[in-house]
């Protein structure tokens, strides 16, 4: 998923298992930009975080694994979305994955 960095941009997974249910981690394998970027964590439909891509990853072809604990309904029920809101460095995304520990 490319063209993370406009205003209103956005990348969403529907029908995300949550399992049992409770929390679990987030896996965000991603490569940012050479400038710095934040991007709104929503679960559900509600606002959880900002996560912070840093400009130390040095550019698109550097995939990085980003770990946040996010907690989920049971079943595959769960919507996970990443929102720009605000005009900044881009973000590649290569996929998402829960991670059982």
């Amino acid at each position: 998923v490319g063209g993370m960095h406009a205003v209103g941009a956005w990348s969403q997974v529907d029908g995300v298992d949550g399992g049992s249910g409770g929390t679990k981690t987030l896996r965000i394998r991603c490569a940012a930009s050479l400038t710095d970027g934040e991007k709104g964590l929503y679960v559900n439909g509600l606002y959880r975080q900002t996560l912070y891509f840093p400009s130390w990853w040095y550019g698109w072809e550097s995939f990085h694994d980003v770990d946040v604990p996010v907690d989920l309904n049971p079943g595959p029920v769960n919507t996970i979305r990443l929102l720009n809101s605000k005009v900044q460095s881009g973000l590649n995304i290569d996929r998402y994955g829960i991670v059982e520990p």
